[in-house]
């Protein structure tokens, strides 16, 4: 098996399977129609009060690469 192969099969797994309603901000900010920077501060604020949770999920990026990024999901009371 080649380098490249077994890179590839190892970056497969490194991906994380990102649960139904946990969405990135920038999902919140096309939700909400708002700019990228007040869906950041929205979320962070909201995930300090308990309305909202958060979670980093190892996601593949538009370049290819495996990065940790924050999910956040509306808590339901």
């Amino acid at each position: 098996m080649s380098a490249p192969s077994i890179l590839r099969r190892i970056s497969e797994r490194m991906v994380d399977k990102v649960p139904p309603k946990w969405l990135t901000t920038k999902q919140w900010q096309d939700r909400w129609s708002c700019s990228q920077s007040h869906a950041i501060h929205t979320c962070q604020r909201a995930a300090e009060l308990g309305i909202m949770k958060r979670k980093m999920f190892r996601i593949r990026g538009t370049d290819g690469r495996v990065r940790p990024v924050p999910h956040f999901f509306e808590v339901k009371k």
